[in-house]
């Protein structure tokens, strides 16, 4: 009779506390009364009291911190431009190097790609110099039209600059990446991934793929195919691109659009100024579940919005 009591008693504890979370419509909240419909579980299957306590901790640690953290960072990414720069200034904190920096000093000659995996921070320079200048600490290597450049120690950062005459594609992999300086020539494929990344200069390619953790940009990108991947993107600068996609969970925006047929943006926040300059018709799709976007119209192009939760304003 006891353990039929029991059993019922627990029934009883799991619907009221689904029953709560399901009608709360505060996340944080949702969050705790699944802990404890986890912990009452765990009370439930418990055989002695060193278990229950072992079950709870592995509960904290596979659960509930992993579930708070992801709904930090939404409610941020959905609380306004104030809590949108909460966001990009942990990025900033937790890519952050104070240590030594190593500039170039030695160069080589132009290639026709440029794979850099530095792990540490890297400062890409575009320059009008010929040739590619790296710090004579990295291991570099170089074979048939390619030149690798790898290695890095911890908390320091590495200048590399980059002239323009050759170069057709650049890929990077670092820990913070830092793009300054106009690139002239076009390339055919600029493919970026770091925990941080800054871009304030000016880049050309056919195709641009950028993944990280959070990403700045105050500069001027053109491509005719644009991915961005990042938990906090910031979009400051101009961008002029057939077709943009960004998937993140915020989305802070001051920017100018231009010779853009497709953009589609999917976050759970999306706040700030799109202008758009024109050149082609735009069909803009935003896929969130907060946000508010200013959208003007500076071109005789027609524009079509289509929003799910992020409120669109046209000026």
């Amino acid at each position: 009779m006891k353990d039929y009591l029991k059993i019922v008693y627990f029934l009883l504890a799991i619907l009221v506390l689904g029953l709560a979370g399901y009608f709360t419509t505060y996340v944080p909240l949702k969050v705790v009364f699944a802990f404890f419909s986890v912990v009452v579980l765990g009370y439930f299957l418990k055989s002695y009291t060193g278990r229950m306590i072992g079950f709870i901790i592995l509960s904290i640690l596979l659960f509930l911190i992993p579930m708070a953290s992801i709904t930090s960072f939404e409610y941020l990414a959905k609380s306004g431009e104030n809590g949108f720069k909460r966001l990009m200034n942990f990025s900033e904190a937790l890519t952050h190097h104070s240590g030594r920096v190593y500039n170039p000093d030695v160069r080589y000659d132009e290639v026709e790609e440029l794979i850099c995996d530095i792990n540490a921070g890297l400062r890409l320079e575009f320059v009008d110099e010929p040739g590619i200048a790296v710090p004579s600490t990295l291991k570099v290597k170089q074979t048939r039209g390619v030149l690798e450049i790898r290695g890095g120690e911890k908390n320091a950062t590495y200048v590399v600059k980059v002239g323009g005459e050759k170069v057709e594609r650049i890929n990077i992999s670092s820990f913070r990446l830092d793009i300054n300086g106009k690139f002239k020539k076009r390339l055919k494929r600029f493919v970026a991934s770091a925990v941080g990344m800054s871009i304030n200069g000016e880049l050309s390619a056919d195709i641009i793929e950028l993944d990280s953790t959070g990403v700045e940009l105050f500069g001027t990108l053109s491509a005719d195919d644009m991915t961005i991947n990042s938990v906090g993107v910031e979009l400051n600068g101009e961008i002029s691109a057939d077709k943009v996609e960004i998937d993140s969970v915020g989305v802070n925006m001051k920017l100018k659009l231009r010779n853009c047929s497709y953009m589609d943006i999917s976050s759970t926040g999306v706040n700030g100024k799109l202008e758009f300059l024109g050149g082609k018709a735009l069909r803009l799709k935003i896929d969130g579940t907060g946000g508010k976007l200013y959208v003007k119209n500076s071109s005789d192009s027609d524009i079509s919005i289509n929003s799910s939760s992020v409120k669109v304003v046209r000026e």
